[in-house]
């Protein structure tokens, strides 16, 4: 039986009608899919510009120089671990005639006997509290770390932080000076310690490898 032509364009219609509806439903899925992958994707880039930002945060050196030494082998560590670098500003500078550790007035003997000196710190530091590890440097005054060390670690809450320690010095080393830090601080987590020679950058890059392993 042959149809009509009214029944065959009424056919014609239909099958277009509902090829249309098909291609819209499969564009619109597209569309969402792409939404959904590209979410992912701008998701998964953000979440690793904060990996890095958080990872580039998590160091931060901190160090006290009087001559320059401490500073130079500072930056080599930042240098090293990529870590943000921040010293710590005396509110009075130390002179040649403070440094004279021969002469039993001088601020350096002075400070150096006086159990309970905390020497003023100038600059603002509180931005090292959003890292996890410090890595504190200072010069070996007589054997010891300078007063103005445990003026930052009385003004700023390090008990949380995991905290290494880099001195430079002529000859001694860093031992006892970090025995006494934490016998004073025996609630801070200070790792460990060595002496740095300034002028010495492979030292600074093992030394750094050797943080990255323990972080």
């Amino acid at each position: 039986m042959l149809m009509s032509v009214d029944a065959i364009r009424r056919i014609a219609v239909a099958s277009a009608f509902v090829f249309v509806i098909l291609l819209f439903a499969f564009v619109s899925c597209d569309k969402k899919d792409g939404s959904r992958n590209g979410g992912s994707a701008s998701a998964a880039a953000q979440s690793h510009n904060d990996d890095v930002a958080s990872t580039e945060a998590r160091i931060a050196i901190v160090y006290f120089s009087a001559t320059g030494n401490t500073r130079k082998a500072a930056g080599n560590l930042a240098v090293a671990l990529g870590a943000r670098i921040f010293e710590i500003l005396p509110s009075k500078a130390y002179s040649d005639a403070d440094l004279d550790y021969n002469n039993p007035t001088s601020r350096f003997s002075i400070e150096y006997k006086d159990r309970n000196a905390r020497p003023g710190i100038s600059n603002d530091l509180s931005e090292i509290l959003g890292s996890d590890i410090i890595v504190l440097g200072y010069p070996i005054w007589g054997d010891r770390a300078p007063k103005i060390i445990r003026s930052l670690l009385d003004e700023y809450d390090l008990w949380s932080k995991r905290i290494y320690l880099f001195c430079t010095s002529g000859s001694s080393l860093i031992k006892n000076s970090m025995e006494e830090l934490r016998s004073e601080y025996p609630g801070l987590d200070i790792v460990e310690g060595i002496r740095l020679d300034p002028n010495d950058e492979k030292a600074a890059e093992g030394w750094a490898k050797n943080i990255r392993k323990t972080r």
